[in-house]
């Protein structure tokens, strides 16, 4: 079956291949672009490195360890497979990444009310930050993980896979933090404001917990 690209997707990625475009190529965590479109955009099963609008675009990077940067507008993301690295920008975007394992996932939502959802597939060193705005993040996480709210109320729903400690801060705002460890070492603070966490069957109010 033949794949069906947007217009606007397959004139941004011939420009880059052409080097006709207007200006420098964009870029995304330091490597130039490899596909800069709008509305919806489909990347490789290889590593792609995707560059969306400034309206609201749904961008699926379709498996290898994807650079994908949204920017502004109401987005949905997703990546699977490899080693992700996500920026949502400005806006309220669906984030859903689903890792190969290999740790060293970025996951960024930006400023506004994102809803992320990550599952490292077991692998560490992660991180993910929810930017500015209250934010729902639902995560699996692997060891050695640093996790932020960012300002704002935010939910934060996480769980360990892997060994090693995981580092929790809601920041600034009223945050509900709740964590499942999977072994000790674990840091859950709450920051600034009225926060509520759980840690595996331990609440405290205070949200200052070492496990």
């Amino acid at each position: 079956m033949r794949r069906k690209l947007s217009l606007s997707v397959l004139a941004g990625a011939w420009l880059l291949a052409t080097g006709a475009h207007a200006g420098p190529v964009p870029s995304c965590f330091g490597m130039d672009a490899t596909l800069v479109g709008s509305g919806k955009i489909k990347g490789t099963p290889g590593d792609d490195v995707i560059v969306g609008s400034s309206g609201s675009d749904s961008i699926n990077g379709a498996g290898g360890s994807d650079r994908i940067c949204a920017l502004e507008g109401e987005d949905s993301i997703a990546a699977k497979n490899g080693t992700a690295r996500v920026d949502g920008g400005p806006g309220e975007d669906r984030i859903r990444v689903k890792a190969g394992g290999s740790g060293g996932n970025m996951v960024f939502g930006g400023d506004d009310e994102d809803t992320i959802s990550f599952d490292s597939g077991g692998g560490g060193g992660n991180t993910i930050d929810g930017g500015a705005g209250g934010d729902k993040m639902k995560l699996k996480n692997g060891g050695s993980d640093v996790v932020m709210g960012g300002d704002g109320d935010d939910e934060i729903k996480a769980g360990s896979k892997g060994a090693g400690s995981i580092t929790i801060s809601g920041d600034e705002g009223n945050d509900e933090i709740s964590f499942k460890s999977g072994g000790g070492g674990n840091s859950v603070v709450g920051g600034a404001g009225t926060d509520w966490c759980k840690v595996d069957d331990a609440t405290n109010v205070d949200c200052e917990i070492l496990d």
